[in-house]
């Protein structure tokens, strides 16, 4: 007991030293408790997101382009880039979507979709005939993964009106958050295949006619 009123009388006579070491503690553990937080907070937050989430990691390009196959390679070989598709004119990259067994029609965007694509996930890859929804997109629908959805372009061919319309079974339906919008992902030569239709090209696989797709060059938007 002496020895702690001993402590104490000595703590108290030498009190002003006492302040000015736990300042000087102060002044070097705060920035670093700081930094260490900054680190493990906003930081550890920004390097989580990068990870998990594509949507941020997604450069998209400003504007209309015209790009060919080669352009899209040439990004694609970029060291940087790890997954590049492209995509078609606004106006020939959407449909309307319908379960085949009937129900609401949504009006959704096409999106080209490809083996390694991380919005898909590493253990998603489809096949011609298949598609992938969002899930807003599905919620909409109301429709799940094995059912079928059919899409429905229109046209106008020598005044008169046409139908592009293709089912496809539904092999995916994208988590919650991981692609935002009606989006609906299917292989890059049915986009072709649309925008094509739309702008007055025959369609074979359909029965339609039109203009010759002989010489016909893709040519991609973004």
């Amino acid at each position: 007991m002496r020895l702690f009123w001993l402590g104490l009388k000595s703590i108290w006579h030498d009190r002003t030293l006492l302040v000015f070491c736990g300042a000087s503690l102060a002044a070097v553990l705060g920035p670093l408790l700081l930094l260490y937080g900054f680190k493990f907070g906003i930081i550890h937050t920004l390097l989580e997101a990068l990870r998990s989430d594509p949507a941020v990691r997604q450069v998209t390009l400003q504007g209309d382009y015209t790009l060919k196959p080669s352009d899209i390679e040439q990004i694609h070989r970029l060291p940087s880039v790890s997954f590049a598709q492209p995509v078609s004119r606004t106006l020939a990259a959407r449909t309307d979507l319908q379960k085949s067994a009937g129900g609401p029609v949504i009006l959704a965007s096409l999106l080209p979709t490809g083996p390694g694509d991380p919005v898909m996930g590493s253990n998603v890859v489809l096949t011609p005939g298949e598609i992938a929804l969002s899930f807003g997109l599905a919620e909409r629908l109301r429709i799940a993964v094995g059912e079928e959805v059919k899409t429905l372009n229109r046209r106008t061919q020598d005044s008169a009106e046409e139908e592009l319309s293709v089912h496809f079974k539904v092999a995916h339906i994208v988590p919650r958050g991981a692609s935002i919008g009606d989006i609906a992902y299917v292989m890059p030569d049915f986009i072709i295949t649309v925008e094509q239709f739309v702008d007055g090209y025959e369609v074979p696989t359909a029965r339609l006619a039109g203009r010759s797709l002989a010489g016909y060059v893709p040519a991609f938007a973004n």
